[in-house]
């Protein structure tokens, strides 16, 4: 009799499987009723009208049983198309994410910045680093930068350089440069010039009585020393003359005033007429209409007598400019007369004009004939009695 109960039952639970109906795609069995109902929009399989199983294709199956599109993920979560899910992202700050890579962050929480797919807390970013718009950004300014506003613009900077406010970057100074707040720029110190290596370096390079210079040598001697050719000197050397702070050439003073003690430093002598130095006496008149002279120590003198156009060592006239005429006194003393005024002195007398040796002039001579050879008529020269 019991197993005639149990037969019974079973085979009432067949008849009842049997009975319920097959749903189609997209459906499932509602227990309430027995009937198929339709799954949510875009669900492909589901067990109740808000709980999807598996999404169609183009959606994907959420972590509360929803299907949405791709782009319509939950934050934290990406569209995985090989399992048709939103999938949590790798990192736990990541807003965004392309897949379930370490670096897959797109987009990041707050508090977070993203750099090359990872999500970075603001407070920890490295020097010179800032968050623009969600993502890891350089400040201006420079290597030198150690923090910026949030635009951008340097607030502060990395040892070893200056903050340039008004060009908003940071400036380093190399070498001996120093920095100047007011002109936001680095410079020389006196006593160092600029250089395209160290930034400065000392002047003392090109010498130890260097006070100061350029790249190209010193422009100021240290006191005592004197400057001359690029270099500073203790002494001036031979050829020179101390002037203020440098050594003149002697060929420099050549026309300039002039004394005794100045032409013998440097080996020249004084144009007494003119009061300057000279490398030498001026023999003759010449062209220059200045009196000649004669050495007499370190002084060129002025030779005796007017229209003197060249005189001897020791003064003495040797030759007169035309139209004057050199002309001895009968005590054998040179001068120069106007030629018309020596033939005048005596019947006996002539002269003439010549060419210079010495110019593009003439010189005038004038003297006296015997009384047996009297002169010609022109009076430029003595007769000798033949025809």
């Amino acid at each position: 009799m019991r197993y005639i109960t149990a037969f019974a039952a079973l085979v009432a639970g067949a008849a009842l499987v049997s009975a319920a109906p097959t749903c189609a795609s997209r459906q499932y069995l509602d227990t309430a009723t027995g009937l198929c109902q339709r799954c949510p929009s875009d669900a492909l399989t589901c067990s109740s009208a808000t709980v999807a199983l598996s999404c169609q294709r183009g959606s994907f199956l959420t972590a509360n049983k929803d299907c949405v599109t791709g782009n319509k993920c939950p934050p934290k979560t990406f569209a995985d198309g090989a399992t048709r899910t939103c999938k949590k992202c790798y990192s736990s700050n990541a807003l965004t994410c392309s897949n379930a890579g370490e670096l897959s962050a797109t987009s990041c929480d707050s508090g977070t910045c993203l750099s090359a797919g990872k999500c970075l807390y603001v407070n920890r970013l490295l020097p010179g680093n800032y968050c623009a718009a969600g993502v890891v950004t350089r400040c201006s300014g420079g290597d030198g930068v150690s923090r910026c506003d949030s635009g951008g613009v340097p607030t502060s900077c990395k040892p070893g350089y200056n903050l340039a406010g008004s060009k908003a970057t940071c400036v380093k100074c190399n070498g001996l440069e120093q920095y100047n707040p007011f002109s936001e720029e680095c410079y020389c110190p006196t006593g160092t010039y600029k250089t395209d290596v160290v930034g400065c370096a000392r002047c003392t390079d090109f010498g130890s009585l260097v006070d100061a210079c350029t790249d190209t040598g010193p422009t100021h001697c240290m006191p005592g020393a004197r400057l001359y050719q690029g270099q500073c000197l203790a002494e001036c050397p031979a050829g020179t003359r101390p002037n203020e702070n440098t050594c003149q050439d002697c060929s420099e003073f050549i026309g300039t005033t002039c004394d005794v003690a100045k032409a013998e430093s440097c080996g020249l002598l004084v144009d007494e007429p003119t009061g300057t130095c000279t490398d030498t006496c001026r023999q003759v008149l010449g062209t220059q209409e200045l009196a000649p002279t004669w050495q007499d120590g370190s002084v060129c003198r002025t030779c005796v007598g007017t229209a003197a156009d060249q005189c001897s060592d020791t003064g003495r006239i040797t030759a007169c400019k035309a139209p004057y005429a050199l002309h001895y006194t009968p005590d054998n003393v040179p001068e120069c007369l106007l030629l018309s005024d020596c033939l005048a002195l005596d019947p006996l007398m002539y002269g003439y004009y010549f060419g210079s040796d010495v110019g593009p002039y003439q010189r005038g001579f004038c003297w006296q004939c015997a009384p047996w050879a009297p002169p010609n008529e022109d009076r430029t020269r003595c007769m000798t009695g033949r025809a």
